[in-house]
């Protein structure tokens, strides 16, 4: 069997999802099967299978084009939820880029009176996943990486075939002698600073991390791929300038390199993205990763960092939470390494930091989505298809 993957055409500029792609694909092939990731629909009309991602965007041309190959065609639609996060990640930014720029009435320190005052500076959702309500009707299976992601699919379209596929974490990197190519870039110690990966934008929510933590002294580093919100980028380095006292860190493809004060910016080298081992060894040296996502599916950081033992903070908003919830039970089955929290409640926030700050678990965690290899997905899947 021939087994497609459609990504998108700036998929070398994402992480995550790329991520989960790369995996799926190669735990196929460990099992015997063809496949191929590509963004070409042309690629993928002689595959026996064909998986589109992304309802992000549409995909009812491409679902077309390949019906008429008689492509069988699936989906794996990191199904956003953009009515609900839209509105209240552009409150938090309309509101902080306000404060920066002196507007009479917006006043930092309100935020961590009342963080609810965001949301009184939301603006209605411009784009909705239902524009590819055929897609999801007539896909063969959608393949959802967490409950949360399935029920919100149902919620919107209760006829699609949603089977719910687990994601691991790590693929494979091995966690002893982490790699130092962080702590070399950026002079920082192992162990003494807080982590923030992904790209900069609304949804990741930088300028949460930054104002929650700007009282707070100790050393930030952001990890940033390119993005597509450049003037969001440029609010939350002018937000570091002006708010951070502690030694802030941006390493980025895209932003010129930058020195002043308390804020340094490196270029990654090239311009091209950090290899895994040394995200991987970013994640290993950290005392936090703080991630105060208004939406992640389900959060690929969250599971390298809980792998790693590090202490996290997660957006309650997301759905990583999923992963460690038994099905039967309804009990939780992960110890208190990951520490959640709304994405919005900069007080909140600022108390996980000083809470969680340094604290570390074992690596030799039980829980079995610690334990899942990409085989073991793709063993999921290709039942599903077969």
């Amino acid at each position: 069997m021939k087994i497609a993957f459609i990504a998108r055409g700036d998929a070398h500029k994402w992480g995550g999802d790329l991520l989960a792609l790369h995996a799926i694909e190669k735990g196929i092939e460990e099992s015997g099967h063809k496949t191929i990731l590509t963004p070409s629909l042309l690629d993928a009309t002689d595959a026996d299978f064909v998986f589109l991602s992304h309802t992000g965007f549409d995909q009812r041309g491409a679902f077309d084009f390949l019906k008429n190959f008689d492509r069988r065609i699936g989906l794996i639609p990191f199904y956003e939820d953009f009515s609900r996060y839209y509105g209240p990640s552009y409150g938090l930014y309309v509101y902080v880029h306000s404060a920066l720029l002196g507007v009479q009435s917006f006043d930092l320190s309100k935020l961590f009176e009342e963080p609810e005052l965001i949301f009184k500076h939301i603006k209605p959702c411009p784009r909705e996943n239902l524009i590819n309500l055929k897609v999801l009707k007539n896909a063969e299976i959608i393949i959802a990486n967490s409950r949360t992601e399935k029920e919100l699919i149902q919620r919107d379209c209760p006829s699609a075939k949603t089977q719910v596929v687990h994601w691991g974490a790590g693929w494979g990197i091995e966690t002893e002698n982490m790699d130092q190519t962080i702590l070399e870039m950026t002079g920082f110690k192992s162990g003494e600073y807080i982590l923030q990966v992904g790209r900069f934008e609304t949804r990741k929510n930088q300028l949460a991390t930054i104002v929650a933590s700007k009282d707070v002294d100790i050393p930030l580093l952001f990890i940033a791929a390119s993005g597509y919100q450049p003037i969001y980028e440029q609010v939350c380095v002018e937000a570091i300038k002006k708010w951070r006292k502690a030694p802030t860190i941006i390493i980025s493809q895209e932003l010129p390199a930058y020195q002043s004060g308390h804020l340094k910016i490196i270029q990654m080298p090239k311009n091209e993205l950090l290899s895994k081992e040394a995200i991987m060894g970013a994640f290993c040296h950290a005392g936090l990763h703080l991630h105060p996502a208004f939406c992640e599916l389900p959060g690929y950081t969250y599971l390298e960092s809980a792998k790693m033992g590090v202490a996290t903070i997660a957006s309650s908003w997301t759905s990583i939470k999923d992963y460690f919830i038994d099905p039967i039970t309804g009990n939780y089955t992960l110890d208190e390494r990951i520490a959640y929290v709304a994405p919005y409640d900069i007080p909140a926030i600022k108390e996980k930091i000083q809470n969680t700050f340094g604290k570390k678990y074992s690596q030799e965690e039980s829980n079995p989505i610690f334990k899942r290899t990409k085989w073991e997905i793709a063993k999921d899947i290709l039942a599903l298809i077969h």
